[in-house]
């Protein structure tokens, strides 16, 4: 008598699997990182990052971290020559006015094309460090 195949019906399909949460935040460009007012305090006292204010010279010229130079990024050709000096692994920390302000990420996606290596965005600013009462430069 020819053997007879059986077939299963009581099988238990795979479960199917949710793609996992991820949260959402804004993509951070290869060689830009965002670091915190701790940080940013630190490399200040240090004297050893270059820090760039992204903001207009009326606002620079008012009130700065100290140490800070004005690279404004409204009008950063102007100022194309004085970044290509920099080597391009200098470690460079940004700033602007607070996290709504949008030149100091452009200042560093600039600096991104221009192939620099460390970059260090302080998102908060200037906002946050003259609330915090941090030292100012005039």
């Amino acid at each position: 008598m020819p053997a007879v195949k059986e077939t299963r019906t009581d099988t238990i399909a795979p479960k199917e699997r949710s793609a996992p949460v991820v949260k959402k935040e804004q993509p951070q460009p290869i060689g830009i990182r965002v670091i915190s007012l701790e940080q940013f305090t630190r490399l200040v006292q240090e004297k050893r990052t270059l820090i760039l204010d992204a903001r207009e010279p009326e606002e620079y010229s008012k009130g700065r971290v100290p140490g800070a130079i004005n690279i404004p990024y409204l009008s950063v050709d102007q100022y194309f020559e004085k970044l290509a000096g920099y080597p391009r692994d200098t470690l460079v920390a940004i700033y602007c006015n607070n996290i709504m302000c949008p030149l100091g990420r452009g200042l560093a996606e600039f600096m991104v094309e221009l192939e620099f290596k460390h970059l260090l965005l302080f998102e908060e600013g200037w906002d946050r460090w003259e609330r915090e009462e941090m030292p100012i430069e005039h």
